[in-house]
């Protein structure tokens, strides 16, 4: 990160914290630990090969080298340094996965293991999931990052600091919620449970057993449009880019075909329908691979339905009663 940004939270606009490049001796010490960390994964079969210190090769599908040997400078790491009282750091861990840079905080060192001049209360991955990097290598997809843009990172970070999780526990649970589920593999029918899982928990509450109209469907059609209306064109939730040809498919119809997925997957049913639906009606920018998009996707309409709810807590909560 060649021009650090400080993140800023609620108690003022002074400065607090600062992501970073880290430092030589950084890079060394935190390399031991990694070295560690990825022995006993690797061990166990949960990493293949070592995603954390990555460079691509050239084009999108030209694939990514894996090195333990890049210089400093190559490293994808970065550290937030502590200027003032530290930032909570489950609170931070959740801002920074659901931003758009999706960074996944790898560890928290003992500072003491690093630079005892220049405490750090992180260091983490600017890129994600750590499986992504081997998925970009393997299916020619572009799920590697670039360069995350720092103000957008810290305007989340700004909104999860602000959030009051005494007078709003249940948008703060959908939050715990999100960061729960990433432990579930990539691409597979209960990761999308897990997200509808969350957008629910924020946008739903449990229908009368006795009012006919009073549905998941319908409260999901109605909370997701209202809080589409209200998101900048930078969050938007994509739901209105569907098309039948040349024809737009109402949002309604997006969510209820996103839920008809959803449903047929709880309740053991096929769901290649669902999929056949969207390869048919999918927005232009979506790739070939109508499952990975259908995924990626609802992984998106989530984390922007959290930064609505962290932008507009009341709103949500009377939305989610309503």
């Amino acid at each position: 990160t060649p021009n650090p940004k400080p993140l800023r939270t609620a108690r003022g606009t002074h400065e607090r914290s600062r992501l970073e490049r880290p430092s030589a001796e950084e890079v060394e010490a935190f390399r031991a630990i990694l070295a560690t960390f990825f022995s006993a994964s690797v061990f166990f079969g949960t990493i293949v090969g070592s995603p954390y210190e990555a460079t691509k090769s050239g084009g999108d599908a030209d694939g990514v080298l894996h090195s333990w040997d890049l210089p400093a400078l190559q490293w994808r790491y970065a550290v937030v340094r502590e200027k003032g009282p530290q930032l909570d750091r489950v609170a931070l861990t959740q801002a920074l996965r659901i931003s758009d840079g999706n960074i996944w905080v790898a560890l928290w060192p003992n500072p003491r293991q690093l630079d005892p001049q220049r405490p750090s209360n992180a260091v983490f991955v600017p890129g994600g999931n750590p499986h992504d990097v081997w998925q970009y290598f393997s299916t020619a997809m572009n799920a590697m990052p670039e360069k995350p843009d720092l103000l957008e990172i810290r305007e989340v970070v700004e909104l999860r600091s602000n959030l009051d999780g005494a007078r709003y526990p249940e948008v703060v649970r959908s939050l715990a919620l999100f960061l729960e589920i990433d432990i579930l593999p990539e691409r597979t029918k209960q990761k999308f449970l897990a997200y509808f899982s969350v957008i629910e928990s924020l946008l739903t509450h449990a229908p009368q057993p006795n009012d006919s109209v009073d549905t998941l469907t319908r409260q999901l059609k109605r909370n997701i449009i209202v809080l589409s209306n209200r998101l900048p064109p930078s969050r938007s939730l994509g739901i209105a880019m569907f098309k039948n040809g040349t024809d737009r498919v109402s949002p309604p119809t997006v969510v209820s075909q996103l839920y008809g997925y959803r449903s047929a997957a709880a309740h053991g049913d096929d769901t290649e329908k669902y999929l056949k639906w969207f390869s048919r009606n999918k927005p232009d920018t979506w790739s070939a691979d109508t499952d990975a998009e259908v995924h990626s996707f609802v992984r998106r309409l989530t984390k922007r339905l959290l930064i609505a709810a962290m932008t507009e807590p009341q709103l949500v909560v009377d939305l989610k009663s309503a």
